[in-house]
């Protein structure tokens, strides 16, 4: 298209157009924007251009001023047909949409605003330049509220569950808040909170050291506008319990005024999300978002399709470039003539099984391999996400070696029970994955050795696995691509090279010397309280289980992730075979997410007490054959029990820093490895070609652990690819 077409000349247009200033290459170190926006001056010239258009009148100098050819005056709508062997879906996620509950204000008064609203807000683009001014006059708030779970947790709105990365980011907006504004206060009302990631929970000890943050377990009830100011009206109950029972001991509803209210509005599914379900064939859960299964958290239910992010359930960065980098495997071993299986076979045979071949493409990189560069992969860890990442490195056509220490394969998975999700169409009467008429047990749940059993199966049937048991690394040098490695078996010591190496070394259960345990026999963990139930044991009326023992102290401030739903599950079990036991949850915080929230609310109906406690509590043994717990929140009370269960969680394998020193790879100060990058890179270590999933990274379920070893394979399986092809990895 000729540019002369459209253009006309106009005099009263300003030229020429301002150039965007570029940050010099010299000086790119960090992820500084390269091109850091233009000066008010320049904006306001530029500005000028567009204004004086008046209308468009198809004069063309958009086109001819546009260097990316963005504009195409005669586009037409067109339908192409393409044909392909995967598709991806990822069409992300809708905000709750905050007016839908009044008694909150939004779109009544001015200064109701969303945590998205006020993200732009914090934005240097965004409309107010990165200042945070009330939308009601101008103003900047000094007295700022944060309203928790709007759109989420609520049963009644369709959303029986948690959208995960509300809790991190009220606190990243509150700090920012309080660090730009001198006097301002910040107050956070939650239910509980819910940090989540890696790091996490240290964040969290740094939001609660900030005097100028102010975190309130309460139900807020209304918000009200004062007509002359504008400022707002908050009346919420302070909450005792995580059911949100009002707290007599501090006076029942209250009253505050603030200058600004945030609405933390929660995650739904793509307004898109039924007419793609319609068009492909693959079904969505009761909420909308895409049914996957824990086996294979990135599988659609239509055999050739994979979904990832926000369409699966609400996720944060971090899991979304992890299961995108996951689908992205899938769909690619499709198209090169492995097999994708729908999610539901998936599920059934543990992430093996047989499915149809796809058709050969050339979107993964294969130009002649270099004869010097190893295609071998070495895994370190035969667990769950040894195992994951073993068959799908094996699925992209690369030998693989697993090295496990220990002499059987399995990790600490091998001697656990595992929780997995159900799907919705098979979990209890109330279609959800405690299934009430289960106890907390769903279609899921199965016993770790049961899942590693069916895992080693799978990678017996590639028949490009070796699982090395009683096997460890003794020496290793090299780069990515010539990686090698000494492994030393039963006194003996065999070399060999690798392209690349993953590193599962999974985690130990943490084993507290505390609260009497070791010392009487009713006090156990709850892997140990497990046991008993699945062996019909129980003989208790009363039970006290007590969560984040050994996490999220002073000496380990890491929240294990999995902790409280399992306390659920075995709550809802108990009550299950005994209905008339009474369980106690003692807590800080009942943190659990997405989905999981429904055991949450199961656990509520069934009768399970939850006491929240603020500075932690002591247990003793006492006569009479029962153990008491005192909360010392309300230290004039006492709770009998029968048994006392310790949620204690995991953490770092032994000899972690050893290895991390032999690999050359770098771990936190907790012990796990150290990714380059949390959010963009996760599963990518110091080192070029070495990668990190799974408890070796840090706590995580099993579905998240089966998704990050999905995404290590598959960087671990493109970096030795593309240096067999001599082409540089991608900058990010």
């Amino acid at each position: 298209m000729k540019k002369s077409k459209f253009i006309t000349d106009f005099g009263d247009i300003p030229a020429p157009r301002e150039k965007m200033p570029h940050l010099p290459l010299e000086e790119r170190k960090g992820f500084e924007e390269t091109e850091p926006g233009l000066e008010e001056e320049s904006a306001i010239r530029e500005a000028k251009r567009c204004l004086s258009c008046r209308r468009c009148i198809g004069c063309g100098l958009c086109l001819a001023e546009c260097d990316p050819r963005a504009v195409v005056y005669d586009e037409k709508p067109r339908m192409l047909r393409l044909k392909v062997g995967a598709i991806v879906l990822t069409p992300g996620f809708d905000e709750f949409e905050a007016g839908r509950i009044r008694e909150l204000g939004y779109r009544q008064f001015a200064n109701v605003i969303t945590s998205i609203e006020l993200e732009r807000m914090l934005s240097r683009t965004g409309p107010y330049g990165g200042k945070v001014l009330r939308p009601h006059d101008g103003e900047v708030p000094t007295r700022i509220a944060f309203v928790q779970c709007v759109g989420s947790r609520d049963e009644a709105l369709g959303a029986d569950y948690c959208s995960s990365v509300c809790c991190m980011s009220a606190m990243r907006e509150a700090l920012s808040l309080v660090r730009q504004i001198n006097d301002a206060r910040v107050t956070i009302f939650h239910r509980d909170m819910r940090p989540f990631g890696k790091g996490s929970e240290e964040f969290y000890q740094t939001v609660l050291k900030e005097p100028r943050v102010d975190l309130i377990p309460a139900a807020v009830s209304g918000i009200e506008e004062a007509p002359e100011s504008g400022n707002l009206v908050v009346e919420f109950s302070s909450a005792s319990v995580a059911s949100d029972a009002v707290d007599s001991s501090v006076g029942g509803a209250r009253r505050e005024e603030y200058d600004l209210v945030v609405l933390s509005v929660g995650m739904r599914p793509s307004s898109t999300a039924r007419a793609i379900s319609r068009k492909t064939g693959v079904r969505l859960n009761k909420y909308g978002f895409c049914q996957t299964s824990a086996f294979a958290p990135i599988l659609a239910s239509k055999a050739g399709i994979v979904a990832a992010g926000a369409f699966t359930g609400p996720r944060d960065i971090e899991q979304s470039v992890c299961q995108a980098d996951a689908a992205s495997a899938a769909a690619l071993r499709s198209i090169n003539g492995g097999s994708l299986p729908a999610g539901d076979v998936i599920r059934d045979t543990a992430y093996g099984g047989e499915g149809p071949s796809g058709e050969t493409s050339a979107g993964d990189v294969s130009p002649p391999a270099s004869s010097s560069v190893s295609s071998s992969v070495l895994v370190i860890g035969s667990g769950v996400a040894g195992l994951t990442a073993a068959i799908e490195l094996s699925n992209s056509g690369h030998e693989v070696t697993i090295i496990e220490k220990e002499r059987e394969p399995g990790g600490i998975a091998a001697r656990f029970p595992v929780r997995l999700e159900a799907t919705p169409e098979k979990s209890g009467s109330r279609g959800k994955s405690g299934a009430s008429d289960k106890g907390g047990q769903s279609e899921g749940d199965a016993h770790g050795k049961t899942l590693i059993s069916s895992l080693l199966k799978a990678v017996e049937a590639t028949g490009r696995v070796k699982v090395l048991t009683s096997t460890e690394l003794g020496k290793f040098s090299g780069e990515a691509g010539h990686f090698s490695a000494v492994l030393r078996s039963n006194g003996s010591e065999k070399e060999d090279e690798f392209g690349a190496v993953v590193i599962c070394t999974g985690g130990r259960e943490h084993i507290p010397e505390e609260f009497l345990h070791g010392k009487d026999k009713r006090v156990v963990t709850q892997f140990e309280f497990e046991n008993i139930l699945n062996a019909g044991e129980l003989e208790a009326s009363s039970i006290a289980m007590i969560q984040c023992v050994g996490s999220r102290s002073s000496d380990w401030p890491v929240c294990s992730r999995t902790c409280c739903e399992q306390a659920l599950r075995n709550a809802l079990k108990v009550k299950q075979l005994k209905p008339e036991t009474k369980v106690v949850v003692f807590h800080r915080d009942i943190r659990v997410y997405f989905v999981e929230e429904e055991l949450f609310s199961e656990a509520k109906e069934k009768g399970i007490e939850f006491v929240r406690l603020r500075d932690g509590i002591s247990a003793r043994a006492m006569a009479a054959g029962a153990a008491r717990v005192a909360g010392e929140a309300t230290p004039t009370e006492t709770v009998s029990a029968d048994y006392v269960v310790l949620s204690t969680g995991f953490r770092p394998h032994p000899g972690v820093a050893e290895l991390a020193s032999m690999l050359g790879v770098e771990i936190d100060d907790k012990g796990f490895f150290a990714e380059v990058h949390p959010g963009l890179r996760p599963v990518e270590s110091s080192r070029n070609g070495i990668y990190i999933c799974g408890l070796a990274h840090s706590p995580q379920s099993i579905s998240e652990t089966i998704a990050q070893a999905m995404a290590a394979a598959r960087k671990a399986s493109s970096a030795v690819k593309r240096l067999a092809a001599n082409v540089d990895e991608p900058c990010l």
